[in-house]
């Protein structure tokens, strides 16, 4: 977090970018598809003779797009985000971090910052990959300029932080708000004594320890 924080110093233009459904975009080849099948439970309607009853069929589905929970899932997602990078994107001036279907492009100037955005989100239009909000970066030079602008000066969310870009180069952070709101509901349930399994515990533990990771980088004081 400190490597990507200094490279972000000194850049006034920031963009940040979601996808949506990325896991679902890769499909699975059709003789891989068979070792990743689960039991689906069915209720179907039956007439028995005696009037109308249901009973439960249990169904064998098998996947056939991308599992996420797969151990090679995320080298595969993050190559091809990378991909969609390495096209006009990517360049002097440019900054880009990604974490899977994460992307931040910021820049110094106006130009290569337009430049990057409209390059990336063609890319991801040519490989049919969707983004969470895809109006959001229409519009003129001026528009995307003056929005990236404002992103930088008032602050945007990426990977858990909150971050801003200070007029004499600084890059603030803090938590987003939803992580503390999640740590605050994960602690509750925690503290009132109603069961906490041991993977619960583990998932509460891990988040503190990402957000602390925040407070570890962050300049003294809070924007």
């Amino acid at each position: 977090r400190r490597q990507r924080r200094a490279a972000m110093r000194g850049l006034p233009f920031v963009a940040t970018f979601d996808f949506a459904g990325y896991f679902d975009c890769f499909a699975l080849p059709r003789n891989e598809q068979s070792f990743f099948v689960f039991r689906l439970p069915t209720p179907r309607a039956v007439d028995s003779g005696f009037g109308d009853g249901k009973t439960v069929v249990t169904d064998l589905v098998c996947l056939t797009r991308l599992p996420m929970g797969a151990t090679w899932s995320p080298g595969v997602a993050q190559t091809a985000t990378w991909s969609l990078l390495a096209a006009g994107v990517e360049g002097p001036g440019v900054v880009v971090h990604t974490m899977l279907d994460n992307v931040r492009i910021a820049a110094a100037s106006r130009s290569a910052f337009v430049r990057a955005v409209r390059n990336f989100r063609a890319n991801a239009a040519r490989a049919d990959v969707g983004l969470n909000d895809p109006e959001e970066w229409e519009g003129s030079d001026d528009v995307i300029a003056d929005k990236g602008a404002a992103n930088a000066r008032n602050g945007y969310e990426y990977l858990g932080e909150r971050c801003r870009h200070a007029e004499d180069g600084t890059v603030w952070a803090r938590n987003a708000p939803h992580l503390l709101d999640k740590l605050r509901t994960a602690y509750a349930r925690f503290e009132g004594g109603g069961g906490t399994t041991r993977r619960q515990l583990a998932a509460l533990f891990g988040l503190a320890h990402f957000l602390v990771g925040t407070l570890d980088v962050s300049p003294a004081g809070t924007p």
